[in-house]
């Protein structure tokens, strides 16, 4: 159940129904103060019912709801052709990047699109940098391995392991996330005399080896399986891998 103050009423999300007229007109009642058409109620109360951008800037940005529908109709609509839904969704992104780069915004920013755009530049640059300090903590250097032919090298940073996945064509890129998170661990496994060539690509997790794939995702060989096994044994690790 959420208390919707500023409209003097509860808005119950499980038997709310806006194609209720008896229902929209008790609403449209409690609003007139705001000024809102029919059409503008409908609007808001879609966008409470789904639980989204509007409830996140009302509850954990404690925007005032008066003078947040004001903005996004009255400001947002008419002077940069923004649409509620887009609105709401727009400022709920600028507002949130900004939080958590630890910039104090203005709420009701004239030129949002554009504000939205510098702070987004900004959240990058911000999180590309959050990562590459969170990924060095938690490089696994003791994974380091190889005997006469192949080696396991330890990616360094986030770009290596982007440049992988382009190297062989899958989707190793997305996992850069899960590392930081301490989720999984990516190796890559490299001929010795090459170790700068991509080859195969190893994913640990709770000390097993549980992936392995080369380029377009092909099975890895008897020997790339064979060497392994042997890095397995060394590691006190488990092999969860087969061949083709």
């Amino acid at each position: 159940m959420f208390k919707f103050t500023d409209f003097k009423v509860t808005v119950e999300f499980e038997s709310v129904y806006v194609n209720s007229k008896e229902k929209i007109d008790t609403l449209m009642h409690s609003v007139d103060s705001m000024g809102l058409s029919r059409e503008q109620l409908l609007i808001v109360l879609e966008s409470l019912s789904s639980r989204g951008a509007l409830i996140e800037l009302i509850h954990e940005h404690k925007y005032e709801v008066k003078a947040l529908v004001k903005y996004l109709f009255d400001y947002l609509e008419p002077f940069e052709n923004v649409t509620f839904s887009d609105g709401v969704t727009l400022l709920r992104d600028y507002y949130s990047m900004g939080f958590q780069i630890g910039r104090k915004l203005k709420k009701y920013p004239k030129y949002l699109k554009s504000m939205h755009d510098i702070i987004m530049a900004n959240y990058k640059a911000f999180k590309k940098e959050y990562d590459k300090k969170k990924f060095v903590q938690m490089i696994r250097s003791d994974l380091k391995y190889e005997n006469k032919k192949y080696a396991v090298v330890v990616p360094m940073t986030p770009k290596q392991i982007i440049e992988e996945g382009t190297n062989l064509n899958h989707c190793v890129s997305s996992y850069v996330d899960k590392i930081i998170q301490g989720k999984t661990y990516i190796v890559f496994l490299r001929y010795v005399k090459l170790k700068s060539d991509s080859l195969v690509t190893v994913e640990v997790l709770n000390n097993k080896v549980v992936n392995a794939k080369g380029s377009y995702n092909r099975v890895i060989s008897e020997d790339e399986r064979k060497f392994l096994t042997e890095y397995c044994e060394r590691r006190r690790m488990t092999l969860e891998v087969k061949a083709e």
